[in-house]
């Protein structure tokens, strides 16, 4: 049901430009951890996928606040993403974790 929900909840992740450039919807800042401020959680191998999902949901469903930050960490044996309400992390320097900002 999860996926279902999260499927429904996501649009679109990169903007396109008028000269038909595509331009990445947020930021990429490896080696920190954008502790805190977690709206939910993923499984995935790539930050790059979590970056797109996270910044593309919207509000919907039990999504009830648009995460606007990301923070991709390596475990070892699994990776996970966890997508943010930014205004409440705490930006720290960890070795495992890439994170981001969305563009508004």
């Amino acid at each position: 049901l999860a996926v279902v929900v999260i499927a429904g909840a996501v649009h679109s992740p990169v903007q396109i430009l008028h000269t038909g450039q595509i331009v990445d919807a947020f930021s990429v800042k490896e080696k920190v951890n954008y502790w805190g401020g977690d709206v939910f959680v993923f499984y995935t191998d790539d930050a790059k996928v979590c970056g797109t999902v996270c910044c593309a949901t919207i509000v919907r469903n039990m999504i009830t606040v648009k995460p606007d930050a990301y923070a991709w960490q390596n475990f070892g044996s699994h990776s996970a993403c966890f997508c943010k309400n930014f205004a409440l992390t705490h930006p720290e320097p960890h070795s495992d974790v890439v994170s981001g900002k969305c563009t508004p």
